[in-house]
């Protein structure tokens, strides 16, 4: 028991490390006073800390992350915050995966939309 318990040990301060290295080719999440920064895949760091934000999977199958922006502890999309760091292309206030995985998250997979594109592609 205590091997493996050493074995667990020794895998997160690996993956301590690479967070740290890695946490420096990140965009800082608008309006969080740069406390957060975000990856172009959608991973979310404690910029003071260099933790990984825990992320959580929404009923619609988005992921989800839970940090604070004005003072509160709020939910927010991945996706979304993705799209406002990296400035995604496209006009309008939603989001939309350009090859319909919701899971995925990567910039290059994201794009803004108006409402009425939306709907128009739920049609068909």
């Amino acid at each position: 028991m205590p091997l493996q318990r050493e074995k667990q040990r020794s895998a997160f301060v690996g993956c301590r490390e690479k967070t740290t290295q890695s946490i420096n080719n990140m965009e800082y999440i608008p309006y969080s006073n740069k406390k957060y920064t975000i990856s172009e895949t959608g991973l979310v760091f404690n910029a003071e800390t260099k933790h990984q934000v825990k992320q959580h999977k929404g009923k619609d199958g988005r992921a989800k992350v839970f940090i604070y922006m004005y003072g509160k502890l709020r939910a927010y999309f991945i996706d979304h915050l993705v799209a406002v760091a990296y400035n995604a292309p496209g006009n309008g206030p939603f989001i939309r995966h350009i090859n319909g995985d919701v899971e995925d998250n990567f910039i290059h997979n994201l794009m803004f939309v108006p409402f009425d594109f939306l709907t128009a592609i739920d049609e068909f």
